[in-house]
């Protein structure tokens, strides 16, 4: 189901330097998932080539270390981003994500910024700047 609300988009820092028109194309491919508290959204060594939004809900990063004991390397709420490298590389998942709360996500995949990039082509250095920001701040 596409969003509805453009302007939500614009509110993630991802999509930050992207102008309207950019921010209408590219919610016109993105879909919408609900998660429920304790489940979820993907495992450690899950193909991946899919990226999340959260618009509402709090996710769980985590990886198990050599005694299986639950390592969490982060918490995303609302307007952070997680699965990126996945999308980017295409490989296998190097965390697992679960929902700590109800959870509403922005599903982002390799197509929907295809499809941007396709009609917009300055989009792809607006949004690898963006991505370049978040990694350096890891």
């Amino acid at each position: 189901m596409p969003i509805m609300y453009p302007h939500l988009l614009k509110k993630i820092p991802l999509f930050a330097l992207l102008d309207d028109e950019e921010v209408a194309v590219l919610s016109e491919q993105l879909d919408q998932k609900r998660v429920f508290a304790g489940q979820m959204v993907f495992n450690q060594g899950d193909a991946g080539g899919t990226m999340y939004v959260v618009q509402s809900g709090k996710i769980e990063i985590f990886v198990k270390d050599d005694n299986n004991e639950r390592v969490v390397l982060s918490t995303i709420e609302p307007g952070g981003i997680f699965g990126e490298l996945s999308l980017l590389d295409n490989e296998p998942r190097s965390a697992g994500a679960k929902a700590i709360e109800d959870t509403f996500l922005f599903v982002i995949d390799r197509h929907d910024l295809e499809m941007l990039f396709e009609k917009h082509k300055h989009a792809a250095l607006d949004i690898m700047t963006m991505l370049s920001r978040r990694i350096r701040e890891a």
